[in-house]
């Protein structure tokens, strides 16, 4: 990435993915405009350029309306989380076809949480954590660990997305 500046290159080679467009609060009000989806994520609060007299925090992108969606910090709580695309350490065949609790890994920095996590059919799984979660963000990884063991991985996603 020339001089660091990721923003140039997505310009030049996704210009699709830097399209300008909406910032919403919850209720679907502009607040501001933003100048693409992927200068933003979950959980952001800064280089919103938005003056709302409280903090404001991103809490989804909204793809479908090209609009990134604002709010509270209680906003970015979550008890469940959605997964595909699921591989198991122990092989392709490893899938473990049924329900399991397991400590579950949202980003590299998050400690992990204690979570049921159960499958869906059709290669997604559902993941219940015990304590909601803070900013459960579709295209990162959700990674299953019982201890110190890595049993598998997915992707987190939004339903209906």
């Amino acid at each position: 990435v020339p001089q660091g500046d990721y923003g140039q290159v997505l310009k030049a080679y996704a210009p699709q993915a830097v399209q300008p467009g909406p910032i919403l609060d919850e209720g679907g009000t502009e607040l501001g405009r933003h100048e693409g989806l992927a200068f933003h994520t979950v959980g952001q609060r800064r280089g919103l350029g938005l003056a709302t007299g409280e903090p404001v925090y991103v809490l989804r992108l909204d793809r479908a309306r090209n609009a990134v969606v604002v709010g509270p910090e209680r906003g970015l709580l979550a008890a469940t989380g959605y997964a595909r695309e699921a591989s198991f350490t122990l092989g392709p065949d490893a899938d473990p076809g049924e329900a399991f609790r397991c400590n579950v890994k949202i980003r590299s920095s998050h400690p992990g949480a204690a979570a049921r996590v159960s499958p869906l059919g059709q290669g997604a799984w559902r993941i219940d954590f015990d304590e909601p979660q803070r900013a459960v963000t579709p295209g990162q990884a959700a990674v299953f660990y019982a201890d110190d063991e890595c049993l598998g991985g997915a992707i987190l996603y939004e339903p209906g997305a």
